[in-house]
């Protein structure tokens, strides 16, 4: 009797625990439901901030702002469309100076900036304003810009219309001995800042004179007049050197040395420009050398090199499973042969031949170069 009262007794408390366990069941169900429903907007979340855009090399990490702080590393930007109005999302562009520096030009007795460079080393400069442009320090990011010790203003430069003719405007980051400490600048550093102005027009190239090492290996291009122009790109995802425009390779004593294009050629001028090649509709950053007068002397030869990004940033080098159409897969360099303003059968004559010979060594010295550079 006792046994079977035992058992009844069991048998009652589990009709009686049953509900109570569905029960626990149902709220670990809710439970774990609310859970999934918490988590999957944390999912979203965090895949869309992995898959935002990281900032460029020597961009400030926090603001996505460009900072020229070291003399060998410029900040190289584009302006390829007009800023309508103030609230225009296109058309400028944003750049900081390292601390302690001063922009170059510097403002004027009202505290407006009025003026650009119109070459790196600012020996001529030219109005703002003349060509459609506007330089500000942004005076909400200045507060930003404090809280870290090595960077100084935001500048903004926009454009409220774009030129007929392309050109480049440069500005100085410059620090003396007193504005900064040591460890962040040597005495009288210089960055430079290049803003590269877009034309109107948009060139459609033959694709003869994409130098991207594939397609073409070398680009020969010629002016025997002036006032003249020539054109030429880089293969898609190209870098050009010299970097700054107002440079250019040259040949001195068998060797090539980056010096002043002005002082090759008096008053021509590369600039930078919207292009597409023929058949194709892709746009791509394109160059023309402006010629207004031909040298009095003799000819004289230009050089420029074309390279991939993987070549100019090996730490970023990765295998390329498939290179897409047109795009720059080994050095290509650009060689512009420019007459002197002499009788054409002189121009035509022995001044070829010199700059033939000329061409095969800047080629053999390129090679050693590049050679050097990749035993490093």
């Amino acid at each position: 009797m006792q046994v079977s009262n035992c058992r009844s007794h069991r048998r009652f408390e589990r009709v009686f625990q049953r509900p109570e366990n569905e029960l626990k069941r149902q709220a670990s169900r809710v439970k774990r439901a609310s859970l999934r429903f918490l988590c999957l907007p944390l999912s979203i979340l965090l895949i869309a901030a992995l898959l935002q855009p990281q900032g460029s090399a020597g961009a400030d990490s926090a603001t996505d702002h460009p900072t020229c702080s070291a003399a060998d590393k410029p900040v190289i930007v584009s302006i390829t469309e007009p800023r309508a109005t103030e609230t225009d999302e296109n058309g400028y562009v944003t750049f900081r100076c390292g601390e302690g520096a001063s922009l170059i030009p510097t403002k004027n007795a009202d505290g407006a900036f009025t003026e650009f460079c119109k070459d790196s080393e600012c020996a001529r400069t030219a109005s703002l304003s003349n060509n459609k442009l506007t330089l500000q320090e942004d005076s909400e990011a200045k507060t930003d810009a404090q809280l870290s010790t090595a960077k100084g203003p935001l500048y903004k430069l926009s454009a409220s219309k774009l030129p007929d003719k392309p050109f480049t405007a440069f500005f100085i980051c410059e620090t003396n001995a007193k504005a900064a400490p040591p460890s962040r600048a040597p005495t009288g550093s210089r960055c430079k800042v290049q803003v590269s102005i877009y034309g109107k027009e948009k060139l459609v190239l033959d694709s003869k004179v994409m130098c991207n090492g594939k397609d073409v290996e070398q680009v020969s291009l010629r002016i025997d007049k002036a006032p003249a122009e020539t054109d030429f790109l880089c293969g898609k995802g190209g870098v050009l050197s010299p970097n700054i425009l107002d440079q250019v390779f040259q040949l001195v004593d068998g060797q090539t040395k980056e010096v002043s294009l002005h002082s090759l050629v008096s008053g021509a001028v590369l600039a930078e420009r919207r292009s597409s090649i023929a058949g194709d509709s892709e746009v791509l950053p394109a160059y023309t050398l402006f010629v207004s007068k031909l040298p009095e002397d003799k000819p004289k030869q230009l050089m420029y090199t074309c390279s991939s990004k993987q070549e100019t940033q090996p730490e970023r080098k990765t295998l390329a499973v498939h290179e897409p159409p047109k795009a720059q897969t080994k050095p290509c360099n650009v060689v512009i042969e420019i007459a002197h303003n002499a009788d054409p059968e002189e121009s035509s004559g022995e001044p070829r031949k010199y700059l033939a010979s000329a061409v095969t060594l800047f080629f053999f010295t390129f090679a050693l170069l590049a050679t050097s550079a990749s035993l490093v």
